[in-house]
Order: C-alpha cells, then sequence, then structure tokens
C-alpha cells in the first residue's frame, strides 16, 4: 500500500506536467488538504481552512524548496506535497471526504468574486502593458512585491538563498525605464513615455 501511494503522489504530477496540465496541481493539492480535514461543517469551511494551512506550510517548505536540486519545478514540489497528504491518510486511517456543497456558501463566493474583479477591473481595462504598468507604479507596494515574486520565480527559492544568482541575473537582465509625462498619474491627458535600455539593480 505505501509503495502505491508513492506511486500515485509522484506518477499524477509527472503526467499532469506532461499533458501541459500542470496548472491544475495547485488546485488538487488544496481539494485532498480539504478532504483530509476534519474541521469545518461546509464544503467552503474547508477549503478556507486548507488554504491558509497551506499557505503557512508553503512559507516553511519554501525553505527547503530553495536549497534542494529541484528549485520549483511542479513535478517534484507536487510530489512532495501529495506524497505526505496521501502518507498521512494512510498512517492515520483518514479517508478523503468532503462535504456536500450547500447554498449557503454561495453569498461570501460572491462577495469574493466581486471584492476580486473591483481589485483586478483596473487592469484588466487598461490599454495594454504601459496602462497596466502604470496602474502597478502608483503604489511602491505593488511594483515591490512583483519584483520579489518575480526574482523568486527567476532563481528557483527564497532570494536570501541565492542572493549571488538573483544578482548576476538582475545586472544583466536589460529593462526600459518608464517616466510618466503630464498630470497626475493614471489621469488624462498623461502618458508614459520609455527611456533605456537600463538594467534592474542588484538585490
Amino acid at each position: 500500500m505505501a509503495v502505491l501511494v508513492l506511486v500515485v503522489a509522484w506518477i499524477v504530477p509527472l503526467l499532469a506536467y506532461a499533458l501541459n496540465l500542470a496548472g491544475l496541481l495547485p488546485p488538487l493539492v488544496l481539494v485532498l488538504t480539504a478532504a483530509l480535514l476534519r474541521v469545518g461543517r461546509t464544503l467552503l469551511d474547508r477549503l478556507v481552512l486548507a488554504a491558509a494551512l497551506l499557505l503557512g506550510a508553503i512559507c516553511a517548505a519554501g525553505l527547503i524548496f530553495s536549497y534542494w536540486p529541484w528549485g520549483l519545478h511542479p513535478v517534484p514540489v507536487a510530489g512532495a506535497a501529495l506524497t505526505v497528504l496521501l502518507g498521512y491518510a494512510l498512517v492515520t486511517g483518514v479517508r478523503p471526504r468532503l462535504p456536500r456543497p450547500t447554498a449557503a456558501a454561495l453569498a461570501p463566493v460572491l462577495a469574493a468574486v466581486l471584492a476580486t474583479l473591483a481589485l483586478a477591473w483596473p487592469y484588466l481595462r487598461a490599454d495594454g502593458l504601459a496602462g497596466r504598468l502604470a496602474y502597478a507604479m502608483t503604489g511602491e507596494d505593488n511594483s515591490r512585491h512583483l519584483a520579489a515574486m518575480e526574482g523568486i520565480r527567476a532563481v528557483g527559492g527564497y532570494l536570501f538563498a541565492h542572493s549571488d544568482a538573483a544578482a548576476r541575473r538582475w545586472r544583466r537582465t536589460p529593462c526600459w525605464c518608464w517616466r510618466w509625462s503630464g498630470p497626475p498619474v493614471g489621469s488624462p491627458g498623461g502618458c508614459w513615455t520609455r527611456s533605456g535600455p537600463s538594467s534592474w539593480p542588484a538585490w
């Protein structure tokens, strides 16, 4: 049984990656985690609790992912996650089970969807890359988070674990500098103008 669990935990990510369906692996891990929990009365309760649990676990597991040789490749990351989850089910005897969806869960789900659309709307209606960049640059925190996430993706782990690789990559990476010309950012009559190329500063 243990061998079968191990095979399933790794064959699923391998097949998903081979079929260009690796984007389905995070939702699969989320649903399986929710199915192994025994708290929460509704399906939405389970999914929210599972998401909170996974967010904390991913932050801690990121330390391992930053130093093992496979980086953030979806097959080993998802394979490790499924191994832990299926191994937990095997050892404890807990079988995956989800509550039935209820109509009461629709209200918070719709509220979350509307909030997401409200936050994304300026980017969705922006005029091309320059427009989306304009909205992102109105808040320093937005651009800083985007740069940090891109850095983590590029080096395959936390930046402090790959400071040399991050510094080399950003010193060599050409980029265009954008400057807002005209009235306050985002107001009619102004525009973003491009100058460069230059290089990102080292981390």
